[in-house]
């Protein structure tokens, strides 16, 4: 399977899992966007305890969106991306074999 496919029927299911609605939500799958956002962080200096205001730890989010078929707005946002977690989940959705 492909990785934007993969990626789209695994962001389908993470918004059944966030919706209150779950299963019963009639998604339209070719609405489905998923955008990893990474953030490397700052270091305002070179001292590795460093607290300053500017100091930001490296981050990742992952935004979920998509529509029923109704055309209501569905979103949901993950904190705290475990990328090897998340591979995983997508050659699991893939059946074991995942491509460009």
């Amino acid at each position: 399977m492909r990785y934007e496919d993969a990626l789209a029927r695994w962001g389908e299911t993470q918004l059944r899992t966030h919706s209150y609605q779950g299963h019963a939500l009639n998604i339209d799958p070719k609405s489905i966007n998923v955008e990893v956002v990474l953030n490397q962080g700052n270091v305002c200096c070179n001292d590795p305890g460093c607290y300053h205001s500017m100091a930001e730890d490296p981050s990742a989010r992952i935004y979920i969106t998509g529509r029923t078929r109704a055309g209501a707005a569905l979103r949901t946002q993950l904190d705290d991306l475990n990328l090897a977690g998340l591979i995983g989940e997508l050659i699991d959705v893939a059946d074991g074999v995942l491509t460009k």
